[in-house]
């Protein structure tokens, strides 16, 4: 849950799991938007699903985005 002290014009959430069906715009469609399984390599560097996640923003992205790394 996220809790906004100032009004803002966008929102960005930065999640380590797969978002919910409601989320995705897949609508009734048999077909999964995301693949079920990822490839090792990439599943090796996933941080696993409730870890706290920091990042530090580094520069300005265009349309109000952020640059960020670990």
């Amino acid at each position: 849950y996220v809790a906004l002290t100032r009004s803002t014009q966008s929102l960005t959430v930065l999640h380590t799991a797969a978002l919910p069906q409601a989320l995705t715009g897949a609508g009734d469609t048999q077909t999964p938007s995301v693949p079920e399984t990822l490839p090792k390599d990439d599943a090796a560097e996933l941080p696993r699903v409730g870890t706290d996640i920091r990042v530090e923003v580094v520069d300005r992205a265009p349309g109000g985005r952020y640059k960020v790394k670990p």
